[in-house]
């Protein structure tokens, strides 16, 4: 499978040869190796699905179960769609990937079947062999219903180690080594993280475990990533704004503060005490939430007592350039109507324009 000429390989695939090879040998050497075994020759297993088995007790013993499994497939699937899709330079519809596999599960019980996903291995071995079209998986599930009618007896002596060999090799090609060359090189220390620990997790354990345990430690990354908020304070500069008043004359009493990234419960507390730091220097707060691109229930709720606040009772608070998905909390959590509209602008310009004139 490593020297195979590429161009032979989209007529003759090499994995495929591989096996073959592997098999007479050891068939002819007599080598005494664990083999596939027997395969079932029939599309209707005897232990296949049967309505007359199913109880209540069964349906509340394996919904659990049934959920985990299913997320399980999903995970996977849309990993493995992913991973063909960069493989061929071309997009896959995600709904349509897991509406397929949800069918195909729930049919494949009647046969005596277990619930499957995408499998990243055949579909890597597929592409590399020439594969094109979605046609090609629906030739690879002909071939193998051939295969356990016909060559079931065959088959059965083919050694396991032929196809480690053939897993190895594809699992070797479906890295993206220069995707990981780029990481190591520019110390993206975040995403080699994620490699390192998914890699040792799929080692010690199996791809599917290490595909959660991937996830979950890439969403405890996107957290206390986002939970990092930008607050710079800004005294007021003739310079920074165009319009006819001295701004620097008539409010030095005035503060902008701009606020940047995403303001929710794990970071409201940040924001709000370094306010409040300010809250004796400055009579008048011009808060810029342009910036905020996400804010959640229980942010608006923490700044709406801020902003109830006796210390800030005579101080004049305004917002500009806020956007449509916060404006929508504010005035979830009461915030719009405890200031009023006349408090919300759409940019500091027209802010610093208002007071400055009155």
């Amino acid at each position: 499978m490593s020297f195979f000429p590429k161009k032979w390989n989209e007529k003759v695939p090499s994995s495929l040869l591989s096996i073959i090879i592997a098999g007479a040998v050891a068939y002819l050497f007599k080598f005494d190796v664990v083999k596939i075994g027997e395969i079932p020759r029939t599309l209707f297993h005897s232990t296949r699905f049967s309505f007359s088995t199913v109880s209540g007790g069964m349906i509340l013993e394996l919904l659990s179960p049934a959920f985990t499994i299913a997320a399980l497939g999903m995970v996977e699937s849309l990993l493995c769609g992913a991973c063909a899709s960069n493989m061929k330079k071309e997009a896959f519809n995600a709904d349509q990937e897991l509406i397929a596999q949800g069918i195909g599960n729930m049919v494949i019980p009647f046969f005596g079947g277990v619930p499957s996903t995408a499998a990243i291995a055949r579909t890597s071995v597929a592409i590399k062999s020439g594969g094109v079209t979605r046609f090609t998986s629906a030739f690879q599930s002909i071939w193998l219903i051939l295969c356990m009618l016909l060559l079931a007896p065959v088959m059965a002596q083919l050694p396991l180690s032929a196809l480690a060999g053939v897993l190895m090799v594809t699992a070797w090609r479906m890295n993206e080594w220069h995707s990981i060359k780029y990481f190591f090189k520019n110390k993206m220390w975040g995403a080699i993280s994620k490699f390192l620990i998914t890699l040792i997790a799929t080692v010690v354990f199996d791809l599917t475990i290490a595909i959660i345990i991937g996830v979950i430690f890439s969403l405890i990354l996107l957290v206390s990533r986002i939970a990092k908020i930008e607050i710079e304070f800004s005294k007021m500069d003739n310079k920074r704004v165009l319009n006819k008043y001295n701004i620097e004359e008539k409010n030095e009493k005035t503060v902008a503060v701009y606020i940047t990234g995403a303001l929710f419960f794990a970071n409201s507390q940040t924001v709000i005490k370094k306010i409040a730091e300010l809250n004796n220097d400055y009579d008048k707060f011009i808060i810029e939430m342009r910036g905020i691109i996400y804010m959640d229930i229980s942010a608006g709720q923490t700044v709406l007592e801020f902003l109830k606040d006796e210390k800030l009772l005579n101080k004049e608070i305004c917002f500009s350039g806020t956007r449509k998905q916060v404006m929508k909390v504010l005035k979830t959590t009461g915030i719009y109507d405890f200031m009023g509209e006349k408090s919300f602008y759409q940019s500091a310009d027209k802010v610093l324009a208002d007071i400055t004139a009155n």
